[in-house]
């Protein structure tokens, strides 16, 4: 885990440096969201602006939100919009303003215009350089989807791609190990058996790796238990399933 988010930060920060386009895909739960805010937000506020879009802003709401972010009031028309967003990125290019940041969270949401008209503002006439830097965060169906021949101009700009994926056996014990004890548990609170069935279960995503372990650790704690075997997260697994 920890290579891999070493490895994406990488590439978050080459992003930002280069003004350049990054897509970070893989399935719910990997930490893509985690990973890019670990960079972004440690990003000075007098030399940065930092626009986030949520997966509940699509289309004429996002880019409203990109233009109150900048400090705009956003105009009422889309084309509006583009243009009012288009102009103020190129004048803060030549005035030599704070490096913008796009982060899209859930962009495989967006409808094909969004995305086709985040290509053509972060391009905002400069070949060499685009205006800011944009971060698509999503799921891996995106990347089929930036495969047809509409998407080729937006596939053929972002610079960077990252695919997280879910731990590996051997990572995912380490990461629970170290979560247990840093929550005053003995590290091997967990039975081998019982991260087994964790690990073929959750399939290493993160995500599902926590929400199990915390509620096996609740039913353990009920029980008064000293350790957590696999017959107890069976039983977990099942109440969860409706088995």
């Amino acid at each position: 885990m920890h290579q891999q988010l070493e490895e994406l930060q990488e590439m978050i920060r080459a992003a930002i440096s280069q003004h350049s386009m990054l897509l970070i895909s893989g399935p719910p739960g990997v930490g893509k969201t985690t990973g890019s805010r670990s960079v972004t937000d440690q990003l000075p506020p007098n030399k940065y602006i930092i626009v986030y879009i949520g997966q509940d802003q699509h289309g004429v709401n996002l880019l409203s939100k990109f233009c109150e972010a900048l400090g705009l009031r956003p105009k009422r028309f889309r084309q509006h919009l583009v243009l009012q967003l288009s102009q103020w990125l190129t004048n803060n290019v030549k005035d030599g303003g704070k490096s913008v940041v796009v982060i899209v969270d859930e962009a495989h949401l967006q409808d094909d215009q969004t995305l086709e008209e985040l290509r053509l503002l972060s391009n905002a006439d400069y070949d060499q350089q685009s205006s800011f830097t944009l971060i698509l965060i999503a799921q891996p169906w995106l990347r089929s989807r930036l495969k047809s021949p509409f998407f080729e101009p937006l596939a053929q700009r972002i610079r960077y791609r990252y695919s997280l994926e879910g731990l590996s056996k051997e990572d995912m014990v380490e990461y629970v190990r170290a979560r247990l004890s840093a929550a005053g548990y003995t590290p091997t609170f967990f039975s081998d058996e019982a991260l087994g069935l964790v690990f073929a279960h959750s399939e290493g995503i993160p995500r599902k790796v926590n929400n199990l372990c915390s509620q096996a650790l609740l039913k353990a704690r009920t029980l008064g238990l000293k350790q957590i075997d696999a017959a107890l997260v069976k039983k977990v697994i099942d109440s969860t399933e409706g088995g």
